[in-house]
């Protein structure tokens, strides 16, 4: 391994000898983490090999470790228990220490975690899990002791992720999506203008994906169809207690029915060249016979019936809308009403066309390129933050009384050896002086030492600068910077602006559709503001009813009541345009339903808020004077009055461009106050 590389140890307890959607998630999470080329995957078997229909694929990967159980001591045919596997893990662990240990599986995880081993390198991956209950105190307490012990927590979805954090409190903050994925291009798209006279199928046999039900309909299409073709592929049968004659039964017609063409289990790049010479694939769910939550999961299946640009006709789901959009033309909501809609395809050029192109554009947010960015952010902080030895780290002393917000961003980089004590000692090269924020400000003594003296301010601190006493002096807005200058005599080059850091990564998530008539207010107005922002409501609301102005506080209610003493805007004082939501800790989930951020000469903190909503794509609008805290945010060559403001917004919304404005405003923020950026500045004042 180079010194820059990431080891992973990614393991779940599917079987790679079986071809089901565990087993092509595994082969599609480790082509993902292949797109980047400092990562070196160890994927210990559950299973020793048997055949490679999987394995296959995952050997081509040059910086993919296969690691047969047999190796690790663990020979039975059957596969490692959970047990077995969590100890199998800290073996290799213990030989070479991963910097990520990735695994998927409610009670995977739950295990790792009593064991302890992989404490802050744990991505626990799809713990909410749609066959368990999620009543059951027992799961919720599994769930939340995971997340808390977990570095992230991995979705497939956002419906899932949502779901998740309304379940597991926990697990706010710690989120992540890692859906399935597909490749960029490896065969050549059927002409989506050529009706195929082919079914296609490709999965696993259970009741829940009703394949007699696809075969019921094949029939009855050959009698107008009679070169019709049914290609199936897969061989895992379903084989619960008490019901064998389903699989039994269902074998025989694979076998027996004419016209039906049954591969068995193929790789994942050969069911890729069956799907490329066309056709129209299959993906039905019966909820009669599998849990509701299925409802959230996003299909690996679908993913490969759209990637080379199939029409499929399919269940409509939630997760499912959000890939192919609801007014997608193929959806159905029940079994039975695939088969007219067949025929219809089958004669319908058009239609045929029109599904086909949906399916292949809405993949691509699904390549294996597309997918790694979503986690590109936290594989970079972890790299940042993986072990060094001691030798290699510049050791800094932070001098604060109570807690460290510099301790909190740089600790957790391996670059840096961060010590409370005071005086510093021998081995310190750099010394953090902490003021503001309430705490007594610090002054660097007045030695002759040669370390470097450096003192970070926030805007509510009180302290006076000498012009001798430190190296440079770090602030958390250009205003005070300016301030600080002015009053210090400092040079401009020695005092250096570093905001407060937003964790811009969990901010970026996809809008609710509501989002655009939701416009939020920085932080919460003084008196001064409200008359600006009062105004601003009263011209959106009548260019549209739908505008809403949104305040988030701690003080509000869960019912919605405002706060002693806040005000309300709207005929005779009252109105639901206006609403007060409680501060529940939670901001990136709030922030998903907010569209615009409006502020009135802000103050740091509101300005703070701003940036938050600027990093979830919210559009960032001033009322009024900028407000010096704000003037790294926002670039504003006039002041916009009420009317100015409430035109702009409409236009944002009724020209279709709100999500333009608000993707510009995302790079904005995360440049100015993303977690890496400001890591990265204090990196290069310290060195």
């Amino acid at each position: 391994m180079r010194d820059r590389d990431l080891a992973i140890l990614f393991y779940t307890m599917a079987n790679l000898n079986l071809i089901d959607g565990s087993s092509i998630w595994m082969h599609s999470v480790a082509e993902t983490l292949h797109v980047d080329d400092r990562l070196q995957v160890t994927i210990p078997l559950r299973t020793p090999e048997r055949r490679d229909v999987v394995t296959r694929a995952l050997r081509r990967l040059e910086r993919v470790e296969l690691v047969d159980p047999r190796e690790l001591g663990r020979p039975d045919p059957g596969g490692m228990s959970v047990v077995d596997s969590v100890t199998a893990l800290e073996r290799l662990d213990a030989k070479r220490r991963r910097d990520i240990v990735l695994l998927r599986a409610y009670d995977l995880c739950l295990e790792a975690v009593r064991r302890g081993r992989f404490s802050g390198r744990l991505w626990s991956c799809y713990i909410l899990e749609p066959e368990r209950d999620i009543a059951d105190p027992a799961y919720l307490a599994g769930m939340t002791r995971i997340a808390e012990a977990s570095r992230h927590v991995v979705c497939q979805s956002e419906e899932m992720r949502a779901l998740l954090e309304s379940l597991v409190p926990a697990a706010i903050g710690k989120t992540i999506i890692l859906s399935p994925a597909i490749p960029v291009d490896t065969v050549p798209r059927p002409d989506p203008g050529r009706i195929v006279r082919r079914l296609i199928y490709a999965g696993k046999f259970h009741r829940f994906y009703p394949v007699d039900k696809m075969i019921d309909a094949f029939e009855r299409l050959r009698t107008d169809h009679p070169d019709l073709e049914f290609h199936v592929a897969g061989d895992k049968f379903h084989r619960p207690k008490g019901d064998a004659a389903y699989a039994a039964a269902l074998e025989r017609r694979l076998m027996d029915t004419p016209g039906l063409v049954w591969h068995g289990g193929i790789g994942r790049d050969e069911v890729e060249a069956l799907l490329a010479r066309g056709g129209i694939a299959l993906s039905l769910w019966d909820f009669r016979h599998g849990p509701g939550m299925n409802n959230l999961v996003i299909s690996t299946k679908l993913l490969d019936f759209c990637s080379v640009g199939l029409p499929a006709i399919l269940s409509r789901t939630a997760a499912q809308e959000k890939v192919l959009g609801p007014d997608y033309p193929l959806f159905v909501t029940a079994v039975d009403e695939a088969l007219p809609l067949l025929r219809r395809l089958l004669v319908d050029p058009a239609l045929y066309r029109e599904a086909a192109e949906r399916c292949f554009t809405s993949s691509r947010p699904f390549t294996y390129p597309a997918v790694y960015a979503g986690i590109a952010p936290y594989i970079d902080r972890a790299a940042e933050e993986r072990q060094v030895p001691s030798a290699g780290r510049r050791r800094i002393t932070v001098v604060a009384d109570g807690p460290s917000e510099v301790e909190a961003l740089l600790g957790p980089l391996a670059r840096f050896d961060i010590d409370r004590s005071a005086p510093p000692d021998g081995r310190t090269a750099v010394v953090v002086y902490e003021g503001g924020g309430g705490r007594a400000g610090h002054r660097a003594p007045a030695t002759g030492d040669r370390r470097v003296r450096i003192l970070r301010l926030a805007a509510d601190g009180d302290d006076a600068v000498g012009p001798g006493e430190f190296d440079r002096v770090v602030v958390t807005s250009p205003a005070l910077g300016r301030a600080v200058a002015a009053e210090s005599g400092l040079p401009a080059d020695r005092v250096i602006v570093i905001p407060r850091p937003i964790d811009d990564a969990q901010l970026t998530r996809p809008k609710l559709a509501e989002a655009m008539f939701n416009v939020a207010v920085a932080g919460v107005p003084d008196e001064r503001q409200r008359s600006s922002l009062a105004a601003l409501l009263a011209r959106l609301r009548a260019a549209d009813e739908r505008f809403r102005l949104v305040i988030r506080d701690a003080s509000a209610t869960d019912d919605g009541a405002r706060p002693e003493g806040s005000w309300v805007v709207g005929p005779g004082g009252e109105g639901d345009e206006l609403e007060w939501e409680p501060d529940d800790g939670d901001p990136v989930s709030w922030y998903r339903t907010v569209g615009f951020v409006v502020a009135s000469d802000p103050d740091e903190e509101q300005a703070r808020a701003m940036a938050e909503a600027m990093a979830s794509a919210a559009v960032p609008i001033v009322v009024g004077p900028l407000g010096a805290a704000a003037d790294w945010l926002v670039d504003e060559s006039a002041p916009l009055g009420p009317a100015e403001a409430a035109e702009r917004i409409v236009r944002l919304v009724r020209d279709g461009t709100r999500g333009d404005e608000g993707a510009s405003a995302c790079e904005r923020a995360r440049a100015a106050a993303g977690l890496a950026a400001v890591r990265a500045a204090w990196t290069r004042v310290i060195e």
